[in-house]
């Protein structure tokens, strides 16, 4: 075993994991330094698509070397096609990835130093995956941790919210292609070349099978664990935060899960909540620790186990600063407060009995930024140009201070003038000056409420519809009025409707419902983050930037512009150079969303030295018309300045109640 002394870690990447079909997956291990045959220990497996040498390195570090320092292995795995494994990328969460990874688990419980106790974890698709490998329940698996995950992969990810189509659906589609198209690294693979241009050659459009899946059909329900979650028997630490797109996760599968649970709820972005924003953050480090020791290795260790743990936001401006006013509570409990919709304001007493027609201009929406978040930069921005394009209903100020936790549901009475309609709910907390989202989903008009398939509207005719709303933890105070905002539009955060729609909105048949807090107890104190890591495995030639314009342009058409970029990063173990550079162009007319239409470039470069560099280059162009979704794609990749491989692609899919 190659080792690197990190204050008594052991760290090595020259395992291969080697599947039943031949495939090798790469692996990176962090152990004791005391971890041996007669000393055995137990194990944290993370199981990912995101290169173990580039792409999540700087946490690996800090996570991994805590744990090992706490008597636990690590051990960081790239799944097939990516990083330095061998075989080809799928597709996201599918059954041979499950496989694989109970053939790792397999793997890790027979390796010398191992006890044969394993425990799983991740964000984000490392916490969709612990969830689903734990539903296929291993018998080494003994506990997981999920973070910034979903039970649901219809209802509660990048694809669909409300069953109306995020823009997400697309773009995260770009993300994952140029993911998809990097090398493995040479320093590890001798036949890296060839393993790239085989990978490359395999890859499809981007979007196609997302756009062709339109409905929960068995494409989204294999791998979401809501469909059994009897399936998951291991004790389960879950955590989420309000400013990303899966807080509803969290305490949907706490409610649901029959095993022992813990979770919590803080202001986060999509980042572990130890390095996440805002604050205050939660020393997850810690947590987990705790939580390992307890269900991989003594049990007597004290694990408050069965707790919802969450933080109640209180007077949060914006832009949202980098930390937020509130406290943390243990397992808070809601009652339902309602409000109807009357002419313009929400009341506890007037129902209204007039029918109010809603037709908003189709750039409505432009001031939220992004399904998951993941800096202070992309969390929504204030909503009163969105406000102003939407029908609102407000409460008049509020008299007293009120908590609420948990997630509102809306009932409205809605007809359509055309067959196919989606409108959109913002809730708001209004001050005086600023008008800042809580919660916010889309409602597709054209769906059966489990979303399983369509059933287009009949024009004129009234529907109630039920829509709930994201998970909040919100104290409204003295002064305060809490808003809701119905548009026709949420431009770009959605793909609009195939036409521009007027939809009537029957106050008769309308309210808010709030999850009004009555009970909770106060958390003594947070967990405070701690790192025993000591070294920076990267150093910062060029900073990362963020940048968001909006504009109008020759033709009247809101055009909407997202350059973001990682920065030069140099990774000081093996020399690696990165450097990535995204920019998202969005543009509809304010009056037709057959418009509507995404250009999106994807660019990385690697080095190494002077003698070796690779450059990927994706491109998009993603247009409608009223009966399709278009797409082309162009991906090219370059070794040292020659290009290796090239192909475009063309998409053409059905709309289907969209």
């Amino acid at each position: 075993m190659s080792e690197v002394d990190r204050d008594l870690v052991k760290i090595s990447e020259k395992e291969f994991i080697t599947l039943k079909d031949g495939v090798k997956l790469a692996t990176r291990i962090w152990l004791p330094y005391n971890a041996c045959e007669s000393q055995q220990v137990a194990a944290v497996f993370e199981f990912l698509p995101y290169g173990k040498r580039d792409g999540t390195t700087c946490r690996d570090e800090i996570t991994y070397q805590h744990f090992a320092k706490h008597g636990y292995a690590g051990v960081r795995v790239d799944m097939r096609g990516y990083g330095e494994s061998t075989g080809l990328a799928l597709d996201e969460y599918v059954k041979q990835e499950q496989d694989d990874a109970l053939e790792c688990i397999e793997w890790i419980t027979c390796r010398p130093w191992c006890n044969g106790r394993v425990g799983m974890m991740g964000i984000s698709w490392g916490g969709f995956n612990s969830l689903q490998v734990a539903a296929r329940q291993p018998e080494a698996l003994k506990a997981i941790i999920a973070v910034c995950f979903t039970d649901d992969r219809f209802a509660d990810d990048i694809h669909y919210k409300g069953g109306a189509m995020l823009s997400d659906n697309v773009k995260w589609a770009m993300c994952m292609a140029l993911v998809n198209s990097l090398p493995p690294d040479p320093l590890v693979s001798d036949d890296w070349l060839a393993n790239w241009i085989n990978r490359l050659s395999h890859l499809g459009p981007a979007a196609e099978t997302w756009l062709q899946n339109q409905t929960r059909g068995d494409y989204y329900k294999q791998g979401s664990i809501c469909e059994d979650y009897t399936k998951v028997q291991v004790p389960s630490l879950l955590i989420g935060g309000y400013a990303d797109g899966y807080t509803n996760s969290v305490q949907r599968t706490f409610d649901n899960i029959q095993c022992p649970k813990r979770a919590i709820v803080g202001p986060w972005v999509h980042l572990y909540p130890h390095l996440a924003t805002p604050g205050p953050l939660w020393g997850f480090c810690t947590e987990a620790v705790n939580w390992w020791d307890h269900w991989l290795k003594d049990p007597q260790v004290q694990c408050d186990g069965d707790k919802f743990i969450t933080y109640i936001q209180r007077n949060v401006p914006v832009p949202c600063p980098a930390e937020v006013e509130g406290r943390w509570v243990e397992n808070p409990r809601s009652t339902k407060q309602t409000f109807y919709l009357s002419e313009g304001t929400l009341s506890n007493n007037c129902q209204g009995d007039s029918v109010i027609d809603i037709c908003s201009s189709e750039v409505c929406g432009q001031q939220i930024i992004t399904h998951f978040p993941t800096s202070l930069s992309t969390i929504s921005m204030e909503q009163s140009p969105d406000d102003k394009l939407s029908c609102i209903f407000d409460t008049p100020p509020f008299e007293a201070e009120v908590d609420y936790v948990g997630r509102p549901s809306v009932t409205l009475l809605l007809a359509s003038d055309k067959p196919v309609a989606n409108v959109f709910l913002r809730l708001c907390v209004v001050s005086a000056d600023q008008s800042r989202m809580v919660a916010y989903t889309g409602v597709n008009l054209n769906m059966t409420d489990d979303f399983s398939s369509v059933v287009k509207m009949q024009v004129g005719v009234f529907k109630k519809v039920t829509a709930k709303l994201d998970f909040i933890g919100e104290s409204v105070k003295i002064g305060q009025r809490l808003r809701l905002s119905l548009s026709t539009s949420c431009f770009p955060m959605f793909i609009p409707n195939p036409e521009h729609t007027t939809v009537s909105l029957d106050l008769s048949g309308c309210c808010l419902d709030m999850p009004l807090l009555t009970s909770a107890t106060p958390l003594a104190e947070a967990i405070p983050v701690v790192t025993d890591c000591k070294r920076n495995p990267v150093s910062i030639n060029k900073p990362a930037s963020y940048q968001r314009t909006t504009k109008t342009n020759d033709s009247g058409e809101l055009v909407v512009t997202t350059t973001d970029t990682s920065g030069e990063i140099i990774f000081l173990e093996h020399g690696l150079v990165t450097e990535r550079a995204s920019e998202y162009t969005d543009t509809i007319s304010p009056d037709d969303p057959t418009t509507a239409r995404l250009h999106a470039v994807e660019k990385l470069c690697w080095s190494r030295g002077d003698d070796w560099k690779v450059n990927v280059h994706c491109k998009l162009d993603f247009t409608m018309d009223r009966e399709c979704f278009h797409t082309h794609e162009t991906r090219v990749a370059e070794y040292n300045g020659e290009v290796v491989f090239t192909r475009s692609y063309e998409s053409h899919v059905q709309r289907n109640g969209h």
